[in-house]
Formats: C-alpha cells, structure tokens, sequence
C-alpha cells in the first residue's frame, strides 16, 4: 500500500464521494467544478494537498492535508490539518484509514509539530492513534421562546451590520490578529485565506446552488472603520454563528442580537454560536444554553506539547478546517 499526494486526474473519484457524504442533493458537474474551484484559490495552492491511500490501481481512502501555523497559548506550532477523511465503500471495515492514518501521522513528525482534525465520527477512534480530545463550548438558542428578550432589546445601528465587502477584509485581519490572544488557540492567518473564505461563500451559491448569503462574512461598521465580524452559516432549521470576533463587547452583542432577530425573521428556530474575544460569555440571553461540542482533536506529534495541560474550559472557539 501507498500513500501519496493525489493528481489531478486522480481526483474524480474523490470529489463524487465527497459530494455522496456531504451534498447528495448536489449535481455530479456541478460538485466537481466546485472541488477542484477550491483546490485552486491561491491559498488552497500554498496550503492544502488532497492524500489518498491507494493498493496497486485501487484507491481505498483519501483526506485532506492543510498546512497551518497554529498559536497556542505563546507558542506556534507547524500543524498539520486533516480533514474530509473518507474510506471508499467497497474497502469499509478493513482497517485501511487507522493504516493510512499511522502511516500520515508518521511521515508528519518529520515537518510538522501537531496534527488536528475535528472528527465526524466517534472520538475514541482517533484517542486510540494519540489524539487528544479537546471540548469547544457552544451556546445554542431557541429562537422560538426569546420574543420578550428581543422585544426588550434596544434598537441596533441602523446600516452598521452588513455582508463583507472586499476592502473590509484589510479591517478584518487585524481584528482576528488582535483578538486571537484571548484564545488559548488561533490558526494564524494571512489575507489570502480571509479570500479564500469569502471566495468559498460565492462558490456555495453559484456552483452548488445554495441560496445567496448561505455561508457569508458579516461585519460591524462603515467601509474602513469595521470593528468586528461574525462568520454565518445560514440552514433551514439552524443558523451557525461559526466565528466571532471583535474589538468591543458592545458590537459584539450588536452582531449577536442582530443575529437572533433575523433568525426569528426567517422562522429558524435554533441558532448556535461559539463566542471569542469580549462578548458576555452566556450572550446575554436567558435562553441559551451552553453545550459541549465533542469534535476537536489534537495530536502532539513530535513536539513536547502536552494537550492535557490546557486549560479545555477556556477553548470556546476553533476554527472548522474542514469548513473547506
């Protein structure tokens, strides 16, 4: 068996299993355009390669590798990401991805310190190959029970909250540098992933015929003079506040309870937020809950890292790799 870096003519079979998993309501055409779309942003280029395992002809399971620089706590780390891990049907229950796993964390300790994923599957099948479990803290809301909380909330800054545009991403990146430090972990990011996140938005809407503002950035304050944002995530029955971040609690709390209306406008009934940087812990709201997300693993690898030590109460935001 070999693992190595798919090509390009390798990747059909990949993409039209990807989009059996993750959009079967999705044209064959259309999810290929948009798979190798992605593959192709001047970030994706720089820092994510597509892994297959493969014996003779056959190819048995594949992942995505991204390269990342994560801080945590005062020190980067060269990490390695996986995601979009996936076992061809016909080779299921034969222990080919825990090979191709042991055999990627392997040649990994060579150039990288940690690995992370955030598991769709049962944990204790990564724990059992040295990951570790780390929690991330969510505060859901039921939307449906909030009218006399919305109904007591003041009026928000008329046109301050709005969908990104390309100039504000010059605002955007220093926030999320400024703010990361409130997190005891933070992918360190430069403007070309900010573009490729807004490129991923506009892929969901015209290749994968998502409805508009699907999956978009959302910002605080005029062109120029933005102090926070929020990644949004708009499903029929559930609204994903994926990131926050801002330089005042005050527009943070603006962003969130603008959130909470417009769910309530569209009839969604739940909105799930994991709050970073200055916002009130529980939002404010005496209808959210707090829950524990049980996705996030990380694996030392060959650094002296003890993911034990942390401090897992406090890691209540992660940025979702495989988002990609």
């Amino acid at each position: 068996m070999e693992l190595k870096e798919l090509g390009s003519d390798e990747l059909l079979p990949v993409a039209e299993l990807n989009r059996a998993i993750w959009y079967p309501h999705t044209e064959a055409d259309h999810y290929l355009d948009f798979y190798r779309t992605t593959l192709a942003t001047p970030w994706s280029q720089a820092h994510v390669r597509v892994m297959g395992l493969s014996q003779g002809t056959s190819l048995l399971c594949s992942f995505k590798l991204y390269t990342l620089d994560y801080r945590i706590g005062t020190k980067t780390y060269r990490t390695a990401g996986i995601g979009a891990l996936m076992t061809f049907p016909e080779h299921r229950h034969k222990g080919y991805a825990t090979h191709m796993l042991k055999a990627a964390l392997t040649a990994l300790r060579a150039s990288y310190q940690i690995s992370m994923l955030f598991a769709e599957i049962n944990p204790l099948f990564f724990a059992r190959l040295g990951f570790v479990h780390i929690p991330t803290l969510l505060h859901e809301y039921d939307t449906t029970r909030s009218a006399a909380s919305l109904a007591a909330m003041p009026p928000l800054p008329e046109g301050l909250i709005r969908p990104a545009l390309e100039i504000d991403l010059e605002d955007v990146l220093p926030i999320y540098a400024d703010t990361a430090p409130a997190c005891p972990l933070g992918c360190v990011r430069d403007i070309w992933f900010w573009r490729h996140r807004m490129e991923l938005g506009r892929l969901h809407e015209r290749l994968l015929g998502m409805p508009r503002d699907t999956y978009h950035l959302i910002v605080y304050g005029e062109p120029g003079n933005v102090n926070a944002y929020m990644w949004l995530s708009c499903r029929p029955q559930k609204w994903e506040v994926e990131e926050i971040a801002g330089r005042s609690g005050t527009s943070l709390e603006h962003l969130l309870e603008w959130t909470l209306r417009e769910a309530r406008a569209h009839k969604v009934p739940r909105v799930t937020c994991q709050v970073k940087g200055h916002a009130r812990a529980a939002w404010g709201n005496p209808h959210g809950t707090t829950q524990s997300e049980p996705a996030f693993m990380i694996h030392p690898l060959a650094s002296s890292l003890d993911p034990d030590s942390l401090d897992r109460t406090e890691c209540n935001l992660v940025w979702k790799t495989d988002r990609f």
